[in-house]
C-alpha cells in the first residue's frame, strides 16, 4: 500500500492515524520506561501490533464486501450481542426468523443453521442442535 492509495481507503487511513497517535501517546506517557530508561523495542513492538490490526481491518473490509461473508459477520454479531446481554437463548428466535425469511440464499441458510446448532447446544438443547445438522446434511444431498 502506498501513500497515494492510502487516502482512497478511509478505514485504513483512520487506522493509520490512530496508530500514529497511539504510538506518540505511548512514547510520551509517564511510566512507559523502567527506572527512567527508554525501552528501544517498544516502538517496534507497537508498530508490529498496528500492522496486524491494519491487516485485520483490511480483511474485515474485504469480507464485508461479499454478501455471504457479510451475512456471516451479521449472524455472528447478532449472537454476540445477545450473549453480551446475558441472553444467549434469545438469539435463537431472532436467527430462526431470519432462517424463515424467503430472501436468504442457501449459503446464508446454512450459516444460520450452523449458528443455531451452536446456540442450541450451548443452551442445553442438544436434540435441536442435532436437528439443525440433519437439515444441513439434507440440503447437501
Amino acid at each position: 500500500m502506498t501513500l497515494q492509495t492510502l487516502g482512497k481507503r478511509p478505514l485504513t487511513s483512520l487506522l493509520v492515524v490512530l496508530a500514529v497517535a497511539c504510538l506518540g501517546a505511548m512514547l510520551a506517557a509517564p511510566g512507559n520506561t523502567q527506572q527512567g530508561a527508554f525501552d528501544p523495542n517498544a516502538p517496534d513492538q507497537f508498530i508490529a501490533l498496528m500492522k496486524e490490526y491494519l491487516s485485520m481491518g483490511e480483511r474485515w473490509v474485504q469480507m464485508a464486501g461479499k454478501s455471504d461473508s457479510a451475512a456471516y459477520l451479521a449472524i455472528e454479531g447478532i449472537a454476540e450481542i445477545y450473549e453480551q446481554r446475558g441472553a444467549k437463548a434469545q438469539a435463537i428466535p431472532h436467527l430462526r426468523r431470519l432462517l424463515d425469511a424467503e430472501a436468504t440464499t442457501a449459503t446464508v441458510r446454512t450459516l444460520l443453521r450452523f449458528k443455531l446448532r451452536d446456540l442450541y447446544n450451548e443452551t442445553g438443547q442438544s436434540e435441536k442442535a442435532l436437528a439443525e445438522l440433519d437439515h444441513i446434511l439434507a440440503q447437501a444431498r
